[in-house]
């Protein structure tokens, strides 16, 4: 920190400025010595003296640099020959090879990519300036009050596109990362907001404190040449605990949790200073919730390998001592607030998902002190991080690059083989397929069976309807005898003992934690159950559809679920990949192929945590969002203890916790969240349905042309059948065995 050179730029001796900023001599020769040990109200006030802002405190001068290498560039090499060879297509005519080929480029290049870590935490916690270290430069302005605004996302120079020519380019909303090299989708109007020198930083993406100025921007993009951006990109986002709830999707909060599913690492911040308190602890929620789980595919992986928690600002005036107390206690906080009796909270299904028992010791584990001054709080973690960096995260992206490519091979093949094999059917059964089809085009056929699928339809919704009915009854259930005064009592005596203070401070977002995980417990008993039934409903209209009265089944029989994904229509494979692909989005580099992911699941609609292999946790994990969090906080920071005659400080604290619940009706926000997740279900089944009847409407177009002009059908079959050939000719000598 540059305190002494300012000073003397001031033209100010030691003695004008500790009286300007309220201190003694000695004590502001003490900070200039160490300006550690200054506090933030001094910080502040310096600021103001020498009329500069934070970040100018800070050195300017290049951090520590690590050697991590470039632990991808071979994967990626490799995997783009397989990728060229694919986008190099003889046939140009041939609009389903085109489209084969670029979906499975697609779902190559969603595993075989350098991974994002992100880094959170709530305001002030120094998230800018740990990755301001990491990069080993002073790139992303510094304050002590909230700064950033943006996502914003640090990628290595030589990744920066030839279209673009400045450091910086900002959206004004959430982008994929996937796209950043993407010239026409960076450039849209739509999400375009500004491109510019690292000066926009400063500019358009920190929040503006002295005058109160807004931004319209989302997303900021970065170009920096940093060792460490060859192992991944970094993410910084704006402080989960600003309470600009009014922005609604552009809050802070929205904007934090929005990247969450992108993130392969995650490294939580919080200062030394009130270590995991009241505004910390419901921001964990969605964390935990949303994290990609590794250790769900690769078992030998410790749990929560790619999740930090790091105690920042833990300068030389805290003892080792006072440091392993605050580990003990904000991991027994986490473990408390996330675990509960009945196996229901966020740690306890997490455990039993992956078939690993979560303890406090898990949550000590992955816990680390960060002052980048001392080697002692800073090297174990910096050598934690760039292990998993360097050799973890490389290793595990290859195995995972190597399987989805092996299962895109597999699937590519056996699609292809049976959709040659309806098309010789057609060729070699043409004349006994016209006679099927003639019968399914009756006006009687047709009607029966829209029919069938409008009755399939109405029965989807009822069910969701009965369930939604169900789930909401029994959640009021629960969350009433939750917010009892005696549960509460019982609660405060359990989780805090005789620890007044812990207790006041925490019991308000303790409660309504126990009151999510309820309700996501009831959630997943009830809804899993739609899913299975939503598959039933399928194959019994899949049944009726392709059944012809007097004749059996149809030679080739319509897909009903893979029209009611939107997949059926084109190529068998097309449908088949388009799904594999879109399930792996916004899974990171672990998602595993779609067959472990249900047909709800696969077009969006998540039901707690995927089972099996896939290691994919989705559903309601962040219950109320913003406004719930912000009712939390309310709630932590407004507990007081009367002093009352005649009852236990327990007893007092349960009806006054319970007398704010009610101020801050998060009952009723809760349970409106809830219902939400079933107006996303609904709209869910209806598009499903939509799909369905629209793809029948398809299949019905196709089989009349093929009536009406049974020869030219038969030659343009004949034609298919070659173009088919000809595609699986192409994919069978793909360099599939590159990695």
């Amino acid at each position: 920190m540059k305190i002494k050179f300012l000073r003397k730029k001031a033209k100010k001796t030691q003695k004008e400025i500790a009286c300007l900023v309220g201190v003694s001599t000695s004590v502001y020769q003490r900070i200039e010595n160490e300006p550690e040990t200054a506090s933030p109200k001094v910080l502040m006030k310096l600021c103001r003296v020498f009329g500069i802002e934070m970040d100018i405190l800070f050195e300017e001068e290049e951090k520590i640099h690590i050697e991590y290498g470039n632990p991808y560039e071979n994967l990626i090499r490799k995997t783009k020959l397989l990728s060229t060879y694919l986008d190099d297509i003889p046939d140009v005519e041939n609009k389903e090879l085109q489209e084969q080929a670029k979906i499975a480029v697609n779902a190559i290049s969603l595993v075989a990519r350098k991974p994002n870590l992100g880094v959170f935490g709530r305001s002030d916690a120094g998230k800018s300036h740990l990755i301001n270290y990491l990069i080993g430069k002073s790139k992303l302005p510094v304050q002590l009050q909230p700064t950033t605004s943006t996502v914003t996302i640090l990628c290595h120079l030589n990744e920066r596109p030839n279209w673009l020519s400045d450091e910086v380019i900002i959206f004004s909303d959430n982008i994929h990362i996937s796209q950043l090299a993407n010239e026409k989708y960076c450039l849209d109007q739509k999400r375009f907001y500004k491109q510019g020198s690292i000066d926009l930083l400063s500019s358009d993406c920190i929040h503006d404190h002295r005058f109160g100025k807004t931004t319209d921007a989302y997303t900021c993009v970065v170009y920096i040449d940093s060792n460490i951006l060859k192992t991944c990109n970094i993410i910084d986002v704006p402080g989960f605990a600003n309470t600009d709830t009014d922005k609604g999707q552009k809050s802070d909060a929205e904007k934090a949790q929005s990247i969450l599913t992108s993130l392969d690492i995650l490294i939580y911040l919080s200062p030394v200073t009130g270590c995991i308190d009241q505004t910390d602890m419901p921001l964990l929620r969605p964390i935990f919730s949303k994290l990609v789980v590794p250790e769900a595919i690769e078992h030998d992986l410790p749990i929560f390998s790619n999740l930090f928690f790091v105690a920042s600002q833990a300068a030389k005036q805290h003892s080792d001592l006072a440091l392993s107390k605050l580990k003990d206690d904000a991991t027994n906080r986490i473990y408390r607030h996330y675990t509960n009796k009945d196996g229901e909270g966020l740690l306890d299904v997490r455990g039993k998902n992956i078939g690993k028992k979560i303890t406090q010791d898990t949550l000590k584990n992955i816990w680390f002190n960060f002052w980048d001054d001392i080697p002692d709080r800073r090297d174990p973690f910096i050598n934690a991080l760039t292990q998993y960096l360097t050799k973890t995260l490389p290793r595990l992206i290859r195995a995972q690059t190597k399987r989805q490519i092996k299962a895109l091979r597999i699937d590519i093949d056996a699609q292809l083989k049976k959709t040659i094999d309806n098309a010789i059917i057609e060729i070699e059964k043409y004349d006994d397929l016209l006679k099927q089809y003639k019968l399914i085009l009756s006006k009687k056929e047709v009607q029966r069976r829209f029919k069938e699928i409008e009755q399939t339809k109405t029965n989807l919704l009822k069910l969701t309807n009965k369930t939604q009915n169900e789930t909401l009854t029994k959640s009021k259930k629960k969350i009433n005898n939750l917010i009892r005064v005696e549960e509460i009592e019982n609660l405060i005596r359990n989780a805090y003992g005789s620890d007044k203070k812990e207790a006041q401070n925490y019991i308000g977002a303790l409660v309504v934690e126990n009151m999510q995980s309820s309700i996501e417990s009831v959630f997943r008993n009830e809804v899993s159950n739609v899913e299975k039934a939503v598959s039933e409903n399928l194959d019994e209209c899949n049944m009726k559809l392709n059944k012809i009265n007097d004749i059996g089944e149809m030679k080739i029989p319509f897909d009903t679920q893979g029209a009611f994904k939107g997949t059926a229509t084109g190529l068998a494979t097309v449908g088949a990949l388009t799904a594999y692909a879109s399930t792996m989005g916004a899974l990171g580099g672990y998602a595993v192929a779609a067959q472990g992911v249900g047909i709800l699941s696969s077009m969006g609609m998540g039901f707690a945590w995927s089972g099996g292999t896939s290691g994919i946790m989705v559903g309601i994990s962040t219950i109320g969002g913003p406004i719930v969090i912000a009712g939390i906080l309310a709630i932590g920071f407004g507990l007081i203890v009367n002093r009352l005659f005649g009852e236990s400080w327990q007893r007092r604290l349960a009806k006054q916790t319970l007398k704010e619940l009610e101020t801050q009706g998060l009952k009723a926000q809760i349970l409106r969240s809830l219902a939400d997740e079933f107006i996303n279900l609904n709209k869910t089944i209806n598009t499903g349905c939509s799909n369905l009847e629209q793809n029948y409407h398809h299949y019905l177009e196709h089989i009349r042309n093929q009536v009406e002009h049974p020869a030219e059908s038969n030659k343009e079959l004949k034609l298919h059948l070659g173009k088919l050939e000809g595609i699986l000719s192409f994919f069978t000598k793909a360099p599939w065995d590159v990695v």
